[in-house]
């Protein structure tokens, strides 16, 4: 009790403890937190427990510190009574000292502020002493089953690795009292499960029974990769000696560790013997230790969860502390038996290995016995700095970390990470305020940025904010000349304009300094803005810069970052740092400029790419000199027209998404830039992935005005009928249909390639063999379609949902009327399309619709691929054709 006192006195408060407190205020609001934010599968029934406390005291790290020891204690009391049933009462001395003096690691995680840590480890022990029970008695009857389901759904809903406990207690059952264990006993824990586990299964029902899919963690690749960390790195840090591998976040190697060999042979052995005892009646309780750590090991070794093993954090482990008292009881047992000194030197002996531990101890940078003042000192410093930022007038804050601040600022500032807040309330109040503050380091990302700005020194940090509208940037500047060269002498043509996200500049490799590219746009034009949009967020440049010329072809530099970090965009009225819609901007004074060049600075980790480039110029002669309406009057026009006609979801970027999901809820789907995960922990859109356009009535679409001619455009080349409602500075489309178009009968398709897959496209399904290339796409392999009659030709659709990157990468189209004579028509790539955050662009998503503007009328037309690729194949499983 006075170790984990003082554990008590010193745990300092992190980033994820503080979201345990976050859930409890949450509670308070009236939301329920079912899981820990961030994760979807560790339960959030302690903060019924932190709740309480944080109504009537108020954030303090102390009530988060209050509940592991409690639990630690719990589970000491609860493992105490297995101990009594399987060794004799010195070897239950023995067990129980190891259990007071752990090792380490052990004490730090029964002190850490992630309740459901030692909550979960509270009702495993339970769990084991549930099955030694029932294992015992003669008669079951119908209580105890449903208390050792309730156990086990609690345990599991709690903690995942639960389930490693789980696992072999019910095996254990099975083995031991297979009658029982299948008869009304077994319909008796079922209701039990069912309701410690109800939030559990409420999340799979919810989101497609995701947690099924973890079987394809498993595989028996993994045994050989993992068995090293474990013996070497894993195992020595839960017996409590720092290891070599992971000394920089354990302060270092233990210098005792050449202790580490004995005591896991001594403790192996305890297992064995505990294994040998389990053979003789009523002694088969014991079994459950070393069925336990077989378990935990296996399930380590032989998933990719076997990567922790490599690290210092070894929570993954923790079922193995419910079990090896029972294995030093075993050993100090046959001590005893034999000398009775032995016993009490070998326990005493590992007691002082434990403590010797205890001082250099670390673990995440938090000493495992600091000076028990340090937390009160730091409530305080966190208590002052919220009060500054609110007597200063900051109440939506942009922090990394943030966590913490947020428990102290109990939602007046509201804090938000800026990547990816696990909280989708509190980061959507952040991303929908008009001028919220960063208190992140961005000096060089805002400097490219290039938006005049305030600064504001607090606390040892500067606070951005007050982020001045671009001057300049009133309209699209359209991209049809536009040409592109790498750096490197690559023609990218129209690779960076052309709509298309399939398309564009990729290093491929990591980006180092000198790469990029010069875009041409045709002719000298007023710029003032830029925007790249990268393949995911996380393909944006290390260091960039930008320089400009005209005409004479002559670069002067324009802007540049050394240290970017992003992607850092503008959304509405300020900047947001988020991965959805990622796009790296900049904006500049506007300037006549033909050229634009961009290079990479430094190095990056990562690759960088840019699929689509978009600049902006001021709105021209003959433009309206009215003001627009203020960012806060466009969004509640925008809510206005939401709230008169509903619809059942909407694309819109950052600012316009929170600002929906802060006044709708979830009545209305939207897809806010702002998190990679909801409240329960869980992204049905993974951030790198575009979204989707759905074209169909009751789904809706937010643009800046200032877009809004390029939206339009694409919803009609794709053939998506819509209306548009004007909110000030935003445009809200509404689509009113599906695709239009009648679609036609192919009567025949031929080709010299693979003839007979070709003849299966003209059913209009999908075929029951893909037409394909049979070589890697080269200029000039061609499809011939005929009609039977002469049609009027609007769209074409080629599917290929099997093979969704074997696309052609350039395709041209000509038209016959007797299929002799064929002429050029003009054919644009349509569709599908994903919403950017500001323009929509066409994405492979299985399929392309490609739109003929000139709409010709033809009985013949022919597809003719006039672009390479040195691996993929064109192929297709569906074409099919359509008139107006």
């Amino acid at each position: 009790m006075g170790l984990r006192a003082w554990r008590f006195l010193c745990a300092p408060l992190t980033e994820e403890n503080a979201i345990v407190g976050l859930m409890g205020q949450d509670l308070l609001a009236g939301r329920l937190p079912l899981f820990f934010y961030g994760q979807a599968y560790m339960g959030g029934l302690d903060t019924l427990l932190t709740a309480p406390l944080l109504a009537l005291f108020g954030p303090a790290s102390w009530i988060l510190n209050l509940w592991p020891p409690l639990f630690g204690l719990g589970t000491m009391a609860l493992t105490h009574r297995l101990m009594t049933r399987v060794l004799s009462p010195v070897g239950v001395l023995c067990g129980l000292l190891l259990l007071a003096i752990p090792p380490a690691n052990w004490l730090f995680l029964t002190g850490y502020a992630q309740n459901h840590f030692s909550l979960g480890m509270l009702f495993c022990a339970w769990l084991l002493l549930l099955s030694a029970q029932l294992e015992e008695r003669a008669s079951w009857g119908l209580g105890r089953p449903f208390l050792w389901g309730l156990a086990a759904g609690l345990a599991v809903y709690t903690l995942p690795q639960s389930g490693v406990v789980l696992l072999p207690c019910g095996l254990f059952l099975l083995a031991t009292r297979p009658r029982q264990a299948l008869g009304w006993p077994l319909a008796a824990a079922l209701p039990g499960l069912l309701l410690g586990a109800a939030p559990l299964l409420y999340l799979n029902w919810l989101h497609g029974w995701m947690h099924l899919q973890q079987a394809q963690s498993f595989a028996l690749a993994y045994l050989g990769r993992h068995f090293g960390p474990l013996l070497t790195n894993a195992l020595p840090i839960v017996l409590g000696f720092n290891t070599p591998a992971v000394a920089p976040d354990l302060a270092g190697p233990s210098p005792l560790i050449w202790f580490y060999p004995p005591v896991l042979a001594l403790n192996l052995a305890g297992l064995a013997g505990l294994a040998w005892r389990g053979r003789r009646p009523g002694m088969r309780a014991a079994w459950l230790a070393p069925a336990v750590v077989a378990v935990n090991l296996l399930v380590l070794l032989g998933t990719l969860y076997g990567r922790a093993l490599e690290g210092f954090h070894q929570a993954y482990l923790m079922p193995l502390y419910l079990v090896l008292p029972l294995a030093w009881g075993q050993v100090g047992q046959w001590a005893a038996a034999r000398r009775g000194y032995w016993a009490g030197g070998m326990v005493l002996g590992l007691a002082a290995l434990h403590l010797a531990a205890y001082p250099g101890f670390t673990l995440h940078g938090n000493r495992l016995l600091a000076h028990p003042g340090a937390t009160l000192r730091n409530d305080a410093q966190f208590r002052q700095g919220v009060a500054r930022l609110r007597a200063a007038g900051f109440h939506q804050v942009y922090a990394s970390p943030s966590y913490v601040w947020s428990f102290f600022g109990q939602g007046d500032p509201v804090f938000s990470d800026p990547w990816e807040e696990r909280s989708a309330t509190r980061a959507c109040l952040v991303d929908a305020a008009l001028d919220p503050a960063f208190w992140v380091n961005l000096r060089s990302s805002l400097e490219w940025l290039g938006l005049a700005h305030e600064q504001r020194q607090m606390a040892g940090a500067t606070l951005y904010h007050g982020f001045a509208p671009p001057a300049g940037v009133e309209r699209l500047l359209p991209r049809a000349a536009w040409r592109a060269v790498s750096l490197e002498g690559q023609d990218l043509g129209r690779a960076l304009s052309d709509g298309d996200l399939a398309s564009g500049f990729n290093t491929v490799e990591p980006a180092r300094a000198g790469q990029g590219f010069v875009l041409d746009l045709g002719r000298e034009q007023e710029v003032a803005g830029l925007a790249l949009v990268p393949a995911e967020f996380g393909e944006i440049p290390g260091g960039i810069s930008l320089e400009w010329a005209g005409a004479d072809g002559r670069f002067q530099p324009l802007a540049r970052a050394e240290g970017y970090w992003g992607p850092l965009y503008l959304s509405g009225p300020h900047p947001v740092l988020k991965a959805r819609h990622p796009r790296v901007e900049c904006y500049f004074s506007p300037r006549r400029a033909r050229f634009l060049r961009l290079t990479h600075l430094g190095q990056a980790g990562h690759p960088w790419s840019v699929q689509e480039v978009l600049a902006w110029g001021p709105a021209g002669p003959g433009a309206k000199d009215d003001s627009p309406p203020t960012w806060r009057e466009s969004g509640q026009r925008l809510l206005d027209l939401l709230a008169a006609e509903p619809p059942r979801g909407v694309l819109a970027d950052t600012w316009p998404a929170a600002l929906i999901q802060t006044a709708f809820g979830g009545t209305m789907a939207t897809t806010p830039g702002n998190t990679t995960w909801d409240d329960f922990g869980f992204s049905e859109s993974p951030p790198e992935a575009p979204l989707p356009l759905r074209p169909a009535p009751g789904q809706a679409l937010v643009a800046q005005a200032r877009e809004a001619g390029a939206v339009a455009a694409s919803l009609e080349r794709l053939g998506a009928p819509f209306s548009r409602q004007q909110a000030g500075r935003l445009t809200l489309f509404r689509l009113t249909g599906g695709l239009a178009g009648r679609e036609l009968k192919v009567a025949a398709v031929t080709s010299p390639v693979d003839p007979q897959a070709a003849l299966g496209l003209a059913t209009g399904g999908l075929a029951p063999r893909r037409w394909a290339s049979q070589a890697p796409q080269s200029p000039g392999v061609w499809l011939l379609l005929d009609l039977g009659q002469p049609q009027t030709l609007a769209w074409l659709d080629l599917d290929s949902p099997r093979h969704p990157q074997d696309f052609p990468r350039g395709l041209r189209a000509e038209v016959s009327d007797d299929g002799e004579r064929f002429r050029a028509t003009d054919l644009e790539l349509a569709g599908p399309l994903c919403f950017s955050g500001q323009v929509l662009l066409a994405a492979p998503q299985g399929g392309r619709r490609y739109h003929l503007p000139a709409r010709p009328q033809a009985r013949y037309l022919r597809l003719v691929l006039d672009g390479a690729h040195p691996e993929r194949w064109w192929s297709i499983q569906r074409l099919r054709v359509w008139a107006p």
